[in-house]
């Protein structure tokens, strides 16, 4: 089928470059159109509609246009489809819904748009053509991804190419190159970086917690990008909020290896600042005198970046205060390490490793915001997700327990009326709700809560610290029923449910539900290995304790998918 037969099903033209005018008028009756998808079996829906750009069927997308079909009708998920042929990669339906007037800035579901799903599948054509018509490049998804950061988490150089030959003026004016490269280091990926960094991206930004695109690929041991970062001027002596350098990240990783090229390179290259692992510099040798002053290079400009070395030693000239007219101005002397510093800096690596393996894992999707829903082995749970916890995104017998699936999907329970508001001496506050009423009490152990048949039973005052250092008071009030001796445990401030409620709970993206009490324990998975016992149901949450490990997690409400802005 050639090209003007293509979009003759879609356009009355016949070029490309015709004017679309109404397809009611192209031969065949809105009534003719129906009857014709009709006998192919085939629905006048916004999802029929959107489902055959998706297969590329552009006889069937010419008679639902010619039938009445909005070109930007949304299916059930909020896709048109136009982003439905972008992330297939039919440019031919592509180009021509375009043509035909289809908006560009619609988004889905998941807020992402035409230009943003072309480019997460490397359809570069199809990029091209969307930005020809006025697709914004910079517009991010509900997660954070615009087109470029897309494409380069997943690694389409030819995108990247595509994206920066023709928006790179509108993608500098936004953060959208520094997040690239950002992602691009995360993931290793030195030619999607070399392409950033072509493009004017600022090799020193630093994004959430002072990271940097240096510290990324040092953590990760990306040697080649490693490599390229230094010889365009990534600063070895830039610290993150936690103090350490990126030589220091790549040891608390094991990666001795890239720790020394980071540590040679800054050992060779002057430094405005000094890393935490000093070096001290030699005696300055004299500089060797040459036959004319014109046969020394230039120095570098201030402030620019080193220029690219073999063995990542770039030769650098600086003028000396006291060089005499004819003499020429040799290399700066290299900096030898003191190896009292040395050993000082390998005992503070040493601990803030152990400090680092002691805490959590960052999660550096969480880091960037960012996070494509991607499974790469379909073990159902997200690259994004498998690199947060620490299971190999690639391995699909390597993921997280199932309860990190684990939401709270509704709650069947009461309301508890009393709320624990503090402590006062020996006494508990509390404040008993009566609709839009309420009435405050101090109690002491053994008193009665009017009017609710419980008792005091107990009263804990406790503190504790957030990860911020703030103190926080998480008292507790102890409560028992006289008549059946069951406890009721409030924790100050916080709401409750009466006792005897239940809660259900969902596995995302798995269809199973399970409904629990408190007290109650359960199993997830098919040999039922994975054990919790529900120890508190509240309002919009709740907390478990893990078998076999003892930790305390939490399941929050399960969130409402967003609606699609039309």
């Amino acid at each position: 089928m050639n090209l003007n037969r293509t979009l003759g099903a879609l356009l009355c033209a016949s070029t490309v470059a015709a004017v679309p005018v109404l397809l009611t008028g192209c031969g065949k009756s809105a009534d003719q159109a129906k009857a014709r998808l009709a006998k192919a079996n085939v629905s006048f829906t916004p999802d029929d509609f959107v489902r055959a750009a998706g297969q590329g069927d552009v006889d069937l997308l010419g008679l639902f246009l010619q039938a009445g079909m909005d070109k930007n009708a949304q299916d059930a998920r909020g896709w048109t489809a136009l982003m439905k042929a972008s992330e297939a990669g039919h440019k031919k339906v592509v180009k021509a819904l375009l043509q035909y007037g289809a908006k560009t800035e619609l988004t889905n579901a998941d807020g992402s748009t035409a230009l943003i799903l072309a480019a997460g599948n490397d359809h570069h054509e199809c990029v091209r053509a969307l930005i020809d018509s006025a697709a914004d490049v910079n517009a991010k998804n509900a997660k954070g991804w615009t087109a470029l950061a897309m494409a380069a988490y997943r690694g389409h150089a030819k995108t990247t190419e595509v994206l920066l030959k023709t928006s790179r003026d509108a993608l500098a004016k936004s953060d959208a190159l520094s997040r690239a490269l950002m992602v691009s280091a995360l993931l290793g990926h030195a030619d999607i970086a070399r392409l950033l960094l072509d493009a004017g991206a600022p090799v020193n930004t630093t994004i959430e917690k002072q990271q940097t695109a240096l510290m990324f690929a040092a953590m990760g041991a990306k040697k080649d990008l490693v490599q390229l970062l230094l010889s365009r001027g990534a600063d070895t002596a830039l610290m993150n909020q936690d103090g350490s350098t990126a030589s220091i990240l790549a040891l608390q990783k094991g990666h001795t290896e890239i720790a020394k090229i980071i540590d040679t390179y800054a050992a060779n290259t002057p430094q405005t600042t000094n890393r935490s692992t000093v070096l001290a510099a030699a005696p300055a040798a004299p500089a060797p005198v040459a036959p004319s002053a014109a046969a020394a290079p230039a120095a570098p400009a201030k402030g620019s970046s080193p220029a690219p070395a073999s063995g990542l030693t770039p030769p650098t000239l600086t003028a000396s205060p006291s060089a005499k007219p004819g003499q020429a101005v040799g290399p700066a002397p290299k900096p030898v390490a003191d190896p009292a510093v040395v050993a000082q800096a390998d005992a503070n690596a040493a601990r803030l490793e152990q400090t680092f393996l002691k805490e959590r894992k960052v999660d550096p999707q969480a880091l960037l915001a960012v996070d494509t829903g991607q499974d790469s082995d379909g073990d159902g749970w997200t690259d994004s997700e498998e690199v947060a916890y620490g299971s190999n995104p690639n391995d699909p017998g390597s993921h997280p327990p199932l309860h990190t699936k684990l939401r709270m999907a509704k709650l069947d329970a009461q309301p508890f009326p009393v709320v624990f508001e503090g402590v006062e001496g020996k006494r508990a506050v509390i404040t008993i709700q009566h609709g839009q009423l309420s009435e405050r009490h101090v109690l002491a152990v053994g008193n009665s809560v009017p009017g609710e048949g419980w008792k005091v039973a107990g009263i804990r005052p406790r503190r504790t610290v957030d990860k911020s250092g703030t103190t926080l008071d998480v008292s507790e009030l102890v409560l028992q029923s006289p008549s059946t001796g069951e406890k009721l445990v409030l924790v100050k401030s916080m709401l409750a449910n009466a006792p005897g409620g239940s809660a259900t709970l969902s596995l995302e993206g798995m269809d199973r539900e399970i409904q629990v009490k408190e007290k109650q324990v359960f199993a997830l998975g098919p040999d039922e290995s994975e054990r919790y016992t529900v120890l508190d149901i509240r309002p919009t949450q709740v907390v478990l304790k893990v078998h076999g490990t003892g930790d305390v997690i939490t399941v929050t409400m399960r969130e409402p998918m967003p609606q699609a802005r039309r």
